[in-house]
Order: structure tokens, then sequence, then C-alpha cells
């Protein structure tokens, strides 16, 4: 690396730049969550279940796009919305289930987040799984 780059990485311009593009992003999530929450809340839990299947349909080719080139990920879409559902469904108790991480409730349906050597998601309704990510 020539010294200008290392001048540049390492001045507080830089890392300013970095701050204060990570506050953006965080400020874009939290619109989004905030869209997606004044969306759902006045659905009844047929047309949410109908839309959670709609949006996992999408999900699934969205990961399968990126899981051909090698890449394991879930869009801002579907986080942004994990995120909405997590605020609104509030936090269960995992109940020793092996690397769950996070289990929310939410008309009907419930959302877990998986973390171990990787992360994924799963929603079901009763024993039923309607998705779960790669």
């Amino acid at each position: 690396m020539n010294t200008k780059a290392i001048e540049l990485l390492q001045s507080e311009e830089f890392a300013q730049q970095v701050a204060d593009s990570i506050v953006r992003e965080q400020e874009w999530e939290d619109r989004y969550v905030a869209l997606i929450k004044e969306r759902i809340v006045p659905l009844s839990n047929a047309e949410f279940t109908a839309l959670v299947v709609r949006l996992c349909q999408w999900e699934e080719k969205y990961e399968e796009m990126y899981y051909a080139r090698h890449i394991q990920t879930t869009s801002n879409l579907f986080n942004a919305f994990f995120e909405a559902v997590s605020q609104l469904g509030g936090a269960r108790p995992c109940n020793n289930e092996m690397f769950l991480h996070e289990k929310y409730i939410y008309k009907g349906l419930t959302f877990k987040l998986y973390i171990g050597q990787g992360s994924f998601h799963r929603i079901t309704m009763g024993k039923r799984l309607i998705f779960q990510s790669k």
C-alpha cells in the first residue's frame, strides 16, 4: 500500500466519514422498521400470514441468487421486517433449544433466529415450517 493510502486510512477525517456512514445506515434501517410496523399492525392474522409467505418466497429467491455465488446473506428488507416483528412481538424464552438466540411470536407466527457457526432465521405457524433462511 502506498503512503498516501495509509495516511488516509489513519486520518481522523476518514474515521469520521466511516462513523457518519454507520449513523446514516442505522437511520435508514430505523425508518424502514417504522414503516414496516406501520403497515403490518393493522393487518389481520390471515393477511399478515399471507404477507409473510409472499415475503419469504421473495427472500428465498434473493438468497438463492447470492448462494449460487457462494455468499450466505439475507436481504435488508427481510432484516428490517424481522426487526419490526421483534419489536412488536416481544422476546420469548428460548427453552434450551440448541443455538436459538432470539424468539418472537406475533400474530400467530413464531420467528426465531439461530446463531452457531453461522446464522439462520426460521418462521413457523404452530409446527408447520413457513420459511427457513440458508
